[in-house]
């Protein structure tokens, strides 16, 4: 019995080998479902899909819809809350994934959605980017801090959740909605992700077969209860296209096979690509061929054409190849955003929480508190003042109604919920929808002061139209508005004939307050600018190239460029330079400038006007660019073109003298030395053809050099000591000619007299009394001198006692400071005299050591104060003792941070090729430091979760850890002990036996062995004894580095008696090949069987009354066997006997 359980357990083995798990989608049961059952949601989809492609005919400029985010580019982005749905095992288990996996799968899905994903189709390629990011959540609905995973033991209150998770298809398990109940986050700020471990009774992990359901979603229009993915743990994973396949879903896209029928293989109508099949008209229509196939390069049976990438490779198509999204499903993307998951626009869930608040500001009341007019604010938009165009704000549906629908409350502060991006100097449109009869107001506090002025420019012109339910107002953002701080906007919606102000008390409606970001203002310190002419002219003719180059203010940090013709985005053109011939007359070409500043990223624009001619007479114009004309004779000109007329992309020139070609001179910049009385002019041959250019050449006005004469001066100052100063103090005097020549000469004189020997550029000296007047006379050899000799003005030598002063100053470090930290402090003097001292003091207390204009210590306390004595030793110097000012330190203690690494994934000792998994953990040392593993003295990669599979033996792991808080830490950046990988070749697996009352391996190693109870930690010897029925197995133990599984053996009897085999010896015949089996005289009576290292009997024989038996063992190969034997009562024994090469 035992062996046919082995045997059918193998056969089990085989069948699951020659099949594989192929993960499908369960939209479509789902959204069917949702259509029958919930007809708001089949009106909306219907709507949606009506209505779509009038609204892609007025958007037909796509890249116009974008809104510019906090990282600087237009882009949406989409916050995430992933709840893990796990049924209690610990984190990084298979139905509790790791913090690290769901980042990585975000990451995975943001790089598929840009079409930068390795091995998909990049962008050129077949690849289209969508203006999406996924980011997962920073803030909590309720405004606290988030990672955005939230961890709920979905089987503590379900139990049969563990067994068969969630019900999609009416077998076992939890309801949808029950399950989504448990941890769901308003579907108006936050996408839901539901990760969770089984669908349908099936997990997906290795070991699944067939086709099993990996995920679903639905479109919007969901309730806000249900609406969201769920996703299997086990296709949460990087390179697993389910996560971007249900995202497309949940932005209203169709499978690309949709309206087909599968079980017919029924192609789907397409008389009108744009309203049937899967409404994206850059895909075929096909019918549903399955998961698990590619039919790239294939027949299309709905096409009879061959079936392109786009559609065969699709993301929203059933395949193992699939790599891509197309531009129409691009703009269905665009369009759910915009048209029905618009509150997601402006949602702040995505951004960490402010360091500091909002000012504070008045809070309005109601005056009818118990009133049923729903007035109030129903829906908030911001756009372009265009129609049509960008929408950058449209609050609206559940938790956004009016007084009555939000529970009867007046005030509503969405700052921490809303945030929208505004450009200092744009126009935009907000509206504000209500109720009938309802008055609108609104105000944004552009000076961020908490004051809503009613009378100043930041109360916004409402209009009131269409019978009190819709105001609205175009306003303009100030350039003084406050930028890169987040500011109030407050909107109103009454129903009053009154005025409303900004804090009164409402009769019957609502006020509600947003944040509002707003860039670019006067307030910014970058600029750019771009050159004008363009190399190329401007005005410039019809077709010629021009190439604008755009150039930051100094200083600037710049993190890109976008440019544009018309306000219209050209694709590409995010460099700082733009070339192109597609100008026309009256063309604006503008360019917007990303720089980093307080705001993170802000935006900067220049513009010019483009002028487009048929024909353009060249012109040039030079002028000097370098040096003075009139000039001297030894001094150069520089002349430069200055400006041109219609040059083409690559006129040459040449310039001349008094009309002649000066031979060489062909550049853009010409240098004139000695050529005084010459007129100088540039001949400029335009590359411009015909009829552009007519004639195809312009001279230049002429510039006449002229020579002309200067007085030289001489300046003199005292570079060494000091004056008033000390007598006999060392003084150097510096003397700085102008228009002193190649080679002037120098006598220095006191009171009028020559010093003999003081004819150089310095003048030292230590003997000079009170009132010496100290001058140079200077001789230029410049040939534009006139006169050459001059004198420089004197400097009074005066002698004085001096009054020594210092001042202390901290020179490196902070204060407040940490505790342990280096500090620097530099001591400065004035009037000191010569070879000063200096004492520092703590607390009044000298420090020994501390006798110089520096003092370095780690070891100051909180609250000591730090000064410096100056202790004069020169006798000219009136004070002899003068002390400093004192510095008083805050010190804050530091923390001893420490940082330790764990497995969380695999394990060590492992084997080669195999994954591992490492945590890092730093204690005391902040709330988010940076880690970097350290792979043999290099550094690998970052963050606080290593994980490889190609790790060798013997490599040397550590953690390096740092802080970013800017916390006080000693020290700042700490490292982990080494961990030491161990890794081995991966060990074949054993085959194991019963053979008599014990289980065998088939061959000699360490093995680690299995059973009902569990892992046996004691016995890792190629035998074990089974003393519990159920299954056993057993791997070989290469110095950690486990094979795979053995078979399993079940054991379904026990105690089975054994043979006393004490006094039987077994030994070889030394002359034969046979084995003797003696029991020194002792009759037995035994069947014997001889089994091979796999439990097969190969050889069978008996005795009987005899106390010595010979076995012929010569004819089987080499290797392990085993001699069972059994006597009349069926107690048996084994041992094991090795048969060597021949």
């Amino acid at each position: 019995m035992i062996r046919k359980i082995t045997l059918l357990f193998l056969s089990c083995i085989g069948i699951l080998g020659a099949s594989y798990a192929q993960p499908r989608c369960g939209f479509d049961g789902a959204h069917q479902q949702m259509m029958s059952q919930d007809p708001s949601y089949a009106q909306h989809v219907a709507q949606f899909n009506s209505q779509l492609a009038q609204w892609l005919s007025t958007n037909n400029n796509m890249n116009s819809l974008l809104t510019t985010n906090s990282a600087g580019d237009t882009i949406y982005e989409v916050p995430l809350v992933v709840h893990v749905m796990h049924t209690g095992g610990s984190i990084g288990s298979n139905y509790n994934i790791s913090d690290a996996q769901i980042i990585n799968t975000v990451d995975y899905v943001n790089q598929t959605f840009a079409a930068t994903w390795s091995g998909y189709a990049p962008v050129g390629s077949g690849g289209t980017k969508f203006p999406f990011r996924f980011k997962l959540a920073q803030r909590a609905p309720n405004c606290t801090a988030t990672s955005g995973i939230v961890r709920v033991n979905a089987s503590a209150t379900y139990s049969n959740y563990t067994t068969d998770g969630v019900n999609r298809s009416s077998s076992g398990g939890v309801s949808d909605p029950a399950l989504k109940a448990l941890s769901v986050w308003p579907n108006d700020r936050y996408y839901n992700i539901w990760v969770v471990n089984k669908i349908d009774g099936v997990d997906g992990y290795p070991g699944t077969s067939g086709s099993f359901v990996a995920g679903y979603a639905y479109f919007p229009g969901a309730s806000a209860g249900v609406d969201g993915t769920i996703m299997l743990a086990s296709q949460m994973n990087t390179g697993k296209t389910t996560l971007p396949h249900e995202l497309g879903h949940a932005f209203f896209l169709y499978h690309t096979f949709e309206a087909s029928n599968p079980s017919t293989n029924t192609c789907p109508t397409n008389t009108n690509c744009a309203t049937q099949g899967d409404r994206c008209c850059d895909t075929e229509p096909h019918y549903q061929y399955g998961p698990g196939t590619c039919y790239s390069g294939q027949s299309n049976a709905c096409t009879s054409t061959t079936f392109g990438d786009a559609t065969a490779k699709n993301i929203m198509n059933y395949a193992n190849c699939t790599d891509r999204f197309t531009p129409d499903q691009r703009d269905r993307f665009i369009g759910a955003i915009i048209n029905d998951r618009s509150t997601l626009i402006s949602s702040s869930a995505s951004l960490p929480l402010p360091t500091t608040s909002l000012p504070s500001v008045c809070v309005p009341g109601i005056t009818n508190s118990s009133n049923n007019r729903q007035s109030g604010p129903r829906e908030v938009s911001i756009t372009d003042a265009s129609p049509g165009t960008r929408v950058y704000m449209d609050v609206q549906g559940d938790g956004y109604g009016d007084y009555n629908a939000d529970g009867n409350i007046s005030y509503r502060d969405y700052t921490c919920q809303h945030r929208v991006s505004l450009v200092a100097g744009k126009s935009y449109t907000l509206t504000i929808r209500s109720n009938f009869n309802d008055k609108g107001a609104a105000f944004i506090d552009y000076n961020n002061d908490g004051i809503l002025g009613n009378s100043s420019g930041e109360r916004l012109a409402i209009q009131d139209l269409s019978g009190g339910s819709v105001h609205t107002v175009t306003f303009t953002v100030p350039y003084t508005a406050t930028s890169c701080t987040p500011i109030r906007m407050r909107v109103i919606s009454d129903n009053t004939s009154g005025y409303i102000d900004s804090c009164s008390n409402r009769l019957y409606g609502q006020t509600e307050d947003y944040e509002v970001l707003i860039y670019g203002t006067s307030s910014s310190t970058a600029s750019v600018s771009i050159g004008n002419p363009p190399t190329g002219g401007n005005p410039s003719c019809y077709g010629t190239t021009l190439t604008f180059h755009a150039s930051p203010s100094s200083g600037t940090t710049v993190i890109g460029y976008q440019w544009f013709i018309n306000h219209t985005l050209l694709s590409g053109q995010t460099n700082d330079s733009l070339m192109s011939n597609i100008f026309n007359d009256k063309d604006t070409v503008m360019v917007q400038m990303y720089y980093a500043n307080l705001c993170g990223v802000d935006t900067v624009s220049d513009s010019i006007v483009v002028e487009r001619r048929t024909t353009i007479a060249p012109a040039v114009t030079i002028g000097v660019t370098g040096g003075t004309n009139p000039t001297c004779i030894d001094d150069t000109v520089t002349l430069s073109v200055v400006s041109n007329v219609n040059p083409g992309g690559s006129p040459t020139y040449q310039w001349m003298s008094n009309g002649t070609n000066i031979t060489g001179a062909t550049g853009p910049t010409f240098r004139a030395y000695a050529r005084g009385g010459e007129t100088i002019t540039v001949r400029m041959e335009s590359s411009a053809s015909s009829p552009c250019s007519d004639p195809g050449y312009a001279i230049s006005n002429g510039i006449q050099i002229q020579y002309t004469t200067k007085t030289p001066v001489a300046n003199i100052a005292l570079t060494i000591g000091t004056n008033p100063g000390c007598a006999g103090q060392a003084l150097q005097f510096t003397v700085t000619p102008t228009t002193g020549g190649t080679a002037p000469t120098y006598q220095w004189t006191v009171n009028g007299n020559p010093v003999v020997g003081a004819t150089g550029v310095n003048f030292n000296t230590s003997t000079l009394k009170h009132n010496d007047q100290v001058r140079v006379i200077m001789t230029s050899n410049s040939p534009c001198a006139s006169p050459t000799t001059v004198t420089s003005a004197p400097i009074a030598v005066i002698h004085e006692k001096i009054t020594a002063d210092i001042t202390i100053a901290q020179t490196t470090g902070t204060n407040p400071a940490c505790q342990g930290k280096p500090l620097i402090f530099s001591a400065n003097t004035s009037n000191a005299g010569k070879n000063p001292t200096f004492q520092w003091l703590v607390d009044g207390i000298a420090i020994n050591t501390a006798t110089s204009p520096i003092y370095v210590t780690d070891s100051l306390r909180n609250n000591q104060r730090v000064q410096c004595v100056l202790i004069a030793t020169d006798s000219c110097v009136a004070n002899p003792h003068d002390t400093s000012n004192f510095i008083t330190m805050l010190i804050t203690p530091s923390k001893r941070p420490t940082v330790s690494i764990a497995v969380t994934t695999g394990k060590n000792p492992g084997c080669l090729d195999s994954l591992i998994e490492l945590t890092a953990t730093a204690t005391d040392l902040g709330t988010a430091p940076d880690y970097a593993w350290i792979i043999n003295g290099f550094q690998a990669t970052t963050g606080n979760v290593f994980s490889s599979s190609s790790m060798q033996n013997g490599n040397i792991l550590m953690v390096r850890a740092n802080q970013t808080d800017n916390g006080c830490y000693l020290p700042d950046t700490v490292y982990s002990q080494p961990f030491i990988m161990v890794r081995s070749t991966t060990p074949k697996a054993p085959v194991i036996s019963l053979i008599g009352n014990m289980i065998h391996t088939n061959f000699d190693s360490s093995f680690v062995w299995f059973g009902p109870k569990g892992q046996d930690t004691v016995n890792f010897k190629n035998t074990t004894y089974p003393d519990t029925i159920g299954a056993y197995w057993a791997v070989t133990n290469n110095n950690g580095c486990w094979s795979p599984p053995s078979n399993i053996l079940r054991i379904t009897l026990l105690d089975i008696t054994g043979i006393d085999l004490n006094g039987m010896e077994v030994y070889p015949n030394p002359t034969s090949d046979k084995v003797v089996l003696d029991w020194h005289g002792k009759s037995v009576s035994y069947r014997i069987d001889i089994l091979n290292s796999i439990g097969q009997v190969v050889l069978r024989d008996q005795v009987t009354g005899v106390s010595k038996k010979e076995l012929s063992l010569g004819s089987m190969p080499a290797g392990n066997y085993f001699l069972l034997l059994k006597d009349a009562e069926g107690k048996v024994g084994t041992f094991k006997v090795t048969v060597g090469n021949k």
